[in-house]
């Protein structure tokens, strides 16, 4: 696995031992980060990012290798974390990440710096447990992480039904190989 562009280009990432996470494609990631900056418009310099059930972190390295200010990572497996942690080292990102072993069913009151609240989710649940994404959501926002304005980009299997996550208003929908991409935008939570 690697880092497609930016500052990290071409750097190789670690993943997980083990069958526990599903690695992100780089079409999907291609795809994803073309939305973000060509279509959406959205400035990562900018941008405080949340990588959720984050595996080997690629999705926020890549933010971070294209200029975001920041990425939080959360993973619940101790795999996934030590693979994240030894990426951040690597890579010498100390400073712009941090990243936590938790359930989202166990998340903590966030800071109340705005200039830390997340303003991008990048969710990517166990295809099987696609349902977890709507109870990290709401255990997000009741824990105050998130900015007014926020994007998330859930990647799930394109065979299983997708539910709407309140507060959010559905952007757009699009079938990348077997994943599906749905980008959702707060609209008031």
């Amino acid at each position: 696995m690697r880092i497609i562009s930016g500052k990290y280009a071409r750097r190789k990432i670690i993943t997980p031992k083990g069958n526990e996470t599903r690695p992100t494609t780089d079409r999907f990631k291609e795809t994803l980060f073309n939305i973000i900056e060509n279509s959406l418009k959205i400035n990562l310099k900018q941008k405080n990012v949340l990588d959720l059930f984050a595996g080997s972190g690629s999705l926020g390295l890549e933010a971070i290798s294209r200029g975001a200010k920041n990425c939080t990572f959360i993973d619940k497996s101790l795999k996934a974390v030590k693979a994240i942690e030894e990426n951040i080292s690597l890579l010498e990102l100390n400073s712009c990440c941090d990243c936590y072993k938790f359930d989202v069913n166990k998340i903590r009151k966030f800071t109340n710096d705005k200039n830390k609240k997340i303003d991008i989710i990048f969710s990517d649940p166990p295809y099987s447990k696609t349902d977890v994404n709507e109870i990290a959501i709401n255990n997000l926002i009741k824990n105050s992480w998130m900015n007014d304005s926020v994007y998330i980009f859930l990647e799930t299997s394109s065979r299983l039904p997708i539910k709407s996550i309140s507060g959010f208003e559905v952007l757009e929908k699009r079938k990348i190989g077997d994943s599906l991409l749905t980008i959702y935008l707060s609209s008031s939570y």
